[in-house]
């Protein structure tokens, strides 16, 4: 073979493996992967810098660009919706944006407290729960529910302020303690079972300590307004906590939270940019300054609260009884 005719084979081999390698480029982009690995989703529907007046409805259509660029299997008002609503507020989703995350983190916010509220219409049976009631559509922006709840904000922290140490509900933490370890990995159907069930476990551990209802204000089979006080997150941390005063302070890292929170302390979980207070823990005990919590959504019992994925940044809540 001449010099010529091989530089010439040579060329058009190059040439071939050069237009394999664009086309397999351009499916990878097509396809949101590389050498089989996600890129990095950042919705392009959304301002690329943070605006508290986006509505929740331009959020949602990102979320549903999302789901759709994702592949997944999941519609809107569906349990699989939901629990992904509760991953973006852990920061348990992967290949993210931080802007498309933190807009995403705080429709979720407002989305679960709906989705509480909803439950509460159930009457405790979550078998009767029709999905579609799900399909929750938002009104308003991340500034409106902001304002809206600063409101609880400024009760909490005339409650932080006025309250004195040996302010205390003259509850039994060993009781509290004795419910969780009952009823943490398992459902006690006198008070119902909700899809959304943090708050009403945490209710149910207050009330076992000593608390007693309070007829119309805090009823797990009361009138709405009781009922919600009973079984959606935000309701209860500012009932207790900024009407009751029973509210002990509010922290932004974990160190802080180890360092203050005791055995038989209430923690809501609050998305810093709406205010809103999404998840209730028990603090079921505390061991060499780490303190350990029992819950529901997902159910745990007595695990050591450093172990628990909360990626995302959050205001931690915590209202003290005993």
């Amino acid at each position: 073979m001449s010099k010529n005719i091989m530089k010439k084979t040579i060329s058009s081999i190059l040439i071939i493996v050069f237009m394999i390698s664009c086309v397999n480029v351009a499916y990878a982009s097509e396809n949101n992967t590389t050498d089989g690995e996600e890129l990095l989703y950042n919705c392009e529907k959304l301002p690329q810098y943070f605006d508290e007046n986006i509505s929740f409805s331009e959020i949602e259509a990102g979320i549903l660009d999302f789901i759709y660029e994702r592949e997944l299997n999941i519609e809107k008002g569906s349990e699989g919706y939901v629990d992904l609503m509760y991953s973006f507020l852990f920061g348990e989703v992967e290949n993210i944006s931080d802007i498309a995350e933190r807009y995403f983190a705080d429709y979720a916010s407002v989305y679960v407290v709906k989705v509480q509220e909803l439950s509460c219409q159930e009457n405790g049976d979550a078998r009767n729960i029709d999905n579609s009631k799900y399909d929750i559509s938002l009104e308003g922006s991340i500034a409106e529910t902001k304002e809206r709840n600063s409101e609880m904000m400024d009760k909490l922290s005339a409650s932080y302020s006025a309250r004195k140490e040996s302010s205390r509900a003259g509850l039994s933490l060993s009781q509290a303690q004795k419910y969780a370890e009952m009823y943490a990995l398992s459902w006690n159907y006198v008070y119902g079972k909700y899809s959304s069930d943090c708050t009403n476990f945490a209710s149910q551990i207050l009330h076992y300590a000593g608390m007693e209802m309070i007829k119309g204000q805090w009823q797990y089979n009361g009138n709405e307004l009781a009922k919600r006080r009973w079984n959606v997150a935000h309701d209860f941390m500012e009932y207790w906590g900024g009407e009751k005063g029973y509210a002990f302070n509010g922290y932004v890292t974990r160190r802080e939270v180890n360092t203050n929170a005791k055995p038989g302390d209430f923690i809501g979980y609050m998305c810093n940019d709406t205010y809103e207070v999404w998840h209730v823990v028990f603090v079921h005990s505390k061991k060499n300054g780490e303190i350990y919590v029992s819950q529901h959504t997902a159910n745990r019992l007595n695990e050591r609260w450093n172990d628990i994925t909360i990626e995302r940044p959050s205001t931690y809540v915590i209202n003290r009884f005993m």
